[in-house]
Order: structure tokens, then sequence, then C-alpha cells
């Protein structure tokens, strides 16, 4: 499929049966990745792990509250010390060789990073805020972005509502958080829960100290949409944390 927005392809993709799917790409294999199809394309797949196993029997190993079983490291087989047939628990068990490849899928090449907001340069916002992106595309997050904002004295970024789900932690100091016409008094460790669409905006209570928040953002293309304007800007772009 061919599409400027990749997020729509994918979630196109997904409706799809097919053994492979190609999004702005033309069709082609990988000797690490499994290559095959569905239906009246065929069935099986061929090269990575998952080709290699077509040519192998496959052993399952069931132990019941007894000492856990190791299977000859030359067979695929299933080891646990406990049945879990209740799947509403959402409890999978698998071999080792099971977890590291969904280990190795779901990383998809990234790495892990240590962000200290010492080190960072804050973003002027105007109004008396500034903010400290943290997590963003920028060090290879996929769903969500976070940082630290924070207010001068009775500071306030102007009512808006984003695209998405958010989530705000009172890191420090007290205000008032104005959500879909009420008013509530927080403070230090308290937690907000704001579903997309919901206009709100947090104002620091105080007069003589500052308020700083952590918010969370549910997807990597948040935006914020100011009530009074109507303008909409993506937060990575008022943060310049996007991906040119």
């Amino acid at each position: 499929m061919w599409s400027a927005d990749v997020e729509a392809a994918v979630a196109v993709g997904r409706r799809i049966t097919s053994g492979a799917c190609f999004i702005n790409a033309l069709v082609a294999s990988d000797a690490r990745m499994p290559f095959g199809g569905t239906k009246r394309s065929g069935y099986g797949r061929e090269l990575a792990a998952p080709g290699i196993r077509e040519f192998v029997n496959v052993r399952t190993w069931w132990t019941l509250n007894q000492p856990q079983v190791q299977a000859p490291t030359s067979e695929y087989a299933v080891t646990t010390t406990t049945l879990n047939t209740t799947s509403t628990q959402g409890v999978t068990t698998m071999t080792d060789t099971t977890v590291a490849e969904r280990s190795a899928r779901l990383r998809d090449g990234r790495t892990a990073t240590i962000l200290r907001p010492a080190q960072i340069t804050p973003r002027q916002r105007g109004g008396g805020a500034r903010t400290i992106p943290m997590v963003s595309q920028q060090v290879g997050a996929k769903d969500f972005l976070n940082g630290i904002t924070m207010f001068g004295p009775g500071a306030a970024i102007p009512e808006h509502f984003h695209n998405c789900d958010e989530s705000v932690l009172i890191l420090r100091g007290s205000a008032v958080a104005h959500i879909d016409g009420h008013t509530y008094p927080v403070g230090t460790g308290d937690t907000s829960f704001i579903p997309a669409g919901i206009p709100h905006y947090f104002q620091n209570a105080s007069d003589t100290e500052e308020l700083h928040i952590f918010w969370t953002y549910a997807s990597i293309h948040a935006d914020r949409t100011i009530v009074a304007t109507g303008i909409t800007t993506r937060i990575d772009v008022e943060h310049g944390t996007n991906i040119v």
C-alpha cells in the first residue's frame, strides 16, 4: 500500500489477511524475516526462525505442579510448571526461543535511553511557562510523548484540548485544574486522566512558588487546539522535537 498517512495504512493492513504487508515499499524478502502467503498464496513460511521450524518436528512438554522439565536444546518445546487455562487472566508461557523473538520484534531495532532534565534546554512557552520535552520520536518513541512543564507564579497555558488521551502528574507546587467546566485543587502527587477532546488547563495556584507538572500524551502525533482561537499545533512542533 502507498499512503502519506502511515498510521492509516497500518490500520488498513491490519484488516487484510496476508502473509506480508508492505507500506510505501515494493514486495521484497530478507533472510532475517519470514516470508510466505496465506489462502491461495500457500501456507507455511521460509527464511528466518519460522522458516527453519518448517523442517523440524514439534514436541510438547507438559508438566503440572512439578519441577520444570528442561527439554533438549535441539527440540522446540514448551515447558511450564503452571497450567493456566483461564484466558481472562492474560497469562502466556513461551519458550526461550519465542521470548527472544518477541523481544527482538518489539524493540524494532531501537535502544533504551536515559533522559536527564538538567541537561535539556527548556523551551519557552510564553505566559510564564517553559517546557522540557523528554520522550519523543527523536529518541525512538512510537506510542507516547512526555515531558515536564514549569509554570511561574500564577501562570497558566490557555484552555485547550488534545486529539489523544493525556495524563498530568503534579511534581511540585499546587494548582487549580480547570477540566471541562469544573475546577479541582491539586497538589504534589495528584494525577489526572484527561480523555481526548476535553477542554482543560492547569493554573499555578501560588503567587510566589513555581508549579512543575509531568505530562504524558498517548500518541506521538498528539496536538493541541486552543479553545479561544481554534488554532491547532502538533505537540512535537511546539516543543521542537518533531522529525522533519
